[in-house]
């Protein structure tokens, strides 16, 4: 097991302020800048099989579970973890940025997906456009990316795909937005850990899965 060093210490605890702020910023943005910009509404002809379903306490039920029991994981293994949370803010900045550049609205049927974490950020309105990409599934792929075992990566990866899917039932998102989310992450991810490199500080990705 690694050992959380003064200095690994100081890096987390410096993510965790940076990532607080970026997230009320973002949730703001979302709030005073994307649900007020009309979109267009885009054909999926998925979305048009798929039966209208309201899984938002299953969805929850699911990350939830899942996100708890990775930071559990993690909590033995300081270098995955602080340079996870460096990818969740760079995987927010792409979102951020993704938003501002697609100006969608949401699919016709959507059942509202509340995110009790991501309200206590500030929004004091419901989000709906903040679709392009899947922020759900992107986490969801994020914990399999940082995940210390295979068994536990296959496990976070179902969980990613059960997430994917009840939000596709749900019309939270559109089908590209939902599959858009694990290249993101995924590059976000690289992205991280090369900066980490060229900075001399530990890369996660050569930290090899057991």
């Amino acid at each position: 097991m690694e050992r959380w060093t003064r200095a690994r210490l100081i890096e987390f605890a410096v993510t965790g302020v940076v990532i607080t702020f970026f997230l009320r910023a973002f949730a703001r943005y979302c709030e005073n800048v994307i649900e007020h910009r009309q979109g267009v509404i885009l054909h999926d002809p998925v979305l048009t099989r798929l039966p209208v379903i309201d899984f938002t306490w299953p969805t929850f039920a699911v990350l939830y579970v899942a996100l708890f029991s990775g930071l559990g994981i993690l909590a033995r293994r300081p270098v995955r973890l602080t340079a996870g949370l460096q990818t969740y803010a760079l995987m927010i900045a792409f979102r951020w940025t993704g938003m501002w550049l697609v100006s969608i609205d949401p699919p016709p049927g959507m059942i509202i997906l509340e995110d009790p974490f991501i309200t206590a950020f500030g929004p004091s309105v419901t989000l709906t456009r903040d679709l392009f990409f899947s922020g759900h599934t992107g986490t969801m792929c994020l914990l399999t990316f940082t995940a210390t075992h295979k068994w536990t990566r296959a496990g976070f990866g179902v969980a990613a795909v059960i997430v994917a899917t009840m939000i596709l039932f749900q019309r939270v998102h559109y089908t590209f937005d939902v599959f858009a989310a694990p290249a993101f992450a995924l590059m976000a991810w690289r992205v991280v850990n090369r900066a980490r490199a060229l900075a001399g500080l530990p890369n996660a990705e050569l930290d090899i899965v057991s």
